[in-house]
């Protein structure tokens, strides 16, 4: 079975499968904490796609991760906000339904 990936310009990647391996081996010898961590390093890097509302694509960008039970929670950077109508992408989405 081939392992495919997406590269920065959409493109798919076949990865070879001592590559998917390592991985597999890395991902499996982390615990919940580590990997908290590890998204939390990484987090610059990082977007969230949640969907279509609207006809407007609301994404959002990676604040940090951490442990929340047996789970690994990520939170946004909309998260910081008091109420998500803060976020203009959110608020001009919200306010387009109202139009439409």
């Amino acid at each position: 079975m081939n392992i495919v990936d997406i590269d920065s310009k959409l493109n798919r990647l076949e990865l070879p499968s001592h590559s998917m391996e390592r991985l597999v081996r890395l991902a499996n010898t982390l615990s919940n904490e580590d990997l908290a961590r590890l998204i939390t390093l990484v987090a610059p890097r990082l977007s969230v796609y949640s969907g279509i509302l609207n006809g407007v694509c609301i994404t959002g960008d990676v604040s940090n991760a951490f442990t929340n039970g047996t789970t690994v929670q990520i939170d946004l950077v909309t998260t910081e906000l008091d109420d998500l109508i803060e976020d203009e992408i959110f608020e001009y989405a919200i306010k387009k339904a109202g139009t439409d």
